[in-house]
């Protein structure tokens, strides 16, 4: 198969320290902010930061994605927002932990569906582990190497 070349965005770096610095005002202001724009705030932190190369430009892309246009593509979280923001609101010491769980994936959107419906199916599975059940083949374009 021939893979797809990648490298990280010129600002990629500085996008994701602006994102964590986002996170980081936010959890440090939690005391007097509403509790619903807490978790929104955070969960566009997350985005920022798993979109740091850009929304379809992604280290990590399913084969299915490999070659698609944009229009047929969705811009996934290997692992889910809502549980990394979750993770951020219990313990907010483990910051760097959170944002190194958080990585973006292009996926047909055919394979988001599938990823929603084996996640509601089986709320246990995390990560790669969704996409390993889904049966959706995932590249790391930076290694050239099949990630699951």
């Amino acid at each position: 198969m021939n893979i797809a070349t990648w490298s990280p965005h010129k600002d990629s770096e500085r996008r994701k320290e602006s994102a964590i610095a986002l996170a980081t005002a936010v959890l440090q202001s939690r005391s007097i902010m509403y509790p619903a724009h807490i978790r929104e705030v955070l969960s566009i932190a997350i985005w920022k930061f798993t979109e740091c190369d850009g929304k379809y430009t992604t280290r990590y892309r399913s084969e299915g994605a490999m070659f698609a246009k944009s229009n047929a593509v969705h811009h996934e979280h290997v692992v889910t927002r809502k549980s990394l923001v979750d993770r951020l609101l219990s313990v907010p010491c483990d910051m760097p932990s959170v944002f190194a769980d958080a990585i973006g994936c292009v996926v047909l959107r055919s394979e988001h569906a599938l990823l929603a419906a084996v996640e509601k199916s089986d709320p246990s599975l995390s990560g790669w582990d969704r996409y390993r059940e889904a049966g959706i083949v995932v590249w790391d374009l930076q290694a050239r190497m099949r990630v699951v």
